[in-house]
């Protein structure tokens, strides 16, 4: 998502990651039912940097999924770098 690409370059300003480098960050979470993810957390990255994944986390928490059955474990990763 374009909300989370925009994380990579505060962070490498900050100093935080390489300027031309690159960053896998994996994300977990629940999916409820309606839809709006919970207990989101990095649960691995390739480098660590505050600025970089709490930029992430604020903006899956944001995220609007479509309305499910029941509440859905679920991970993904982003290839992360500048703009």
């Amino acid at each position: 998502s374009s909300t989370v690409a925009r994380c990579y370059p505060d962070a490498a300003e900050a100093g935080e990651v390489e300027v031309d480098g690159r960053v896998k960050v994996t994300v977990g979470m629940v999916i409820q039912k309606s839809g709006v993810p919970k207990d989101v957390k990095i649960i691995g990255t390739t480098k660590r940097s505050e600025i970089l994944e709490s930029c992430v986390l604020k903006a899956i928490g944001r995220w609007q999924f479509t309305d499910l059955p029941s509440s859905l474990p679920y991970s993904f990763t982003f290839k992360l770098q500048n703009l």
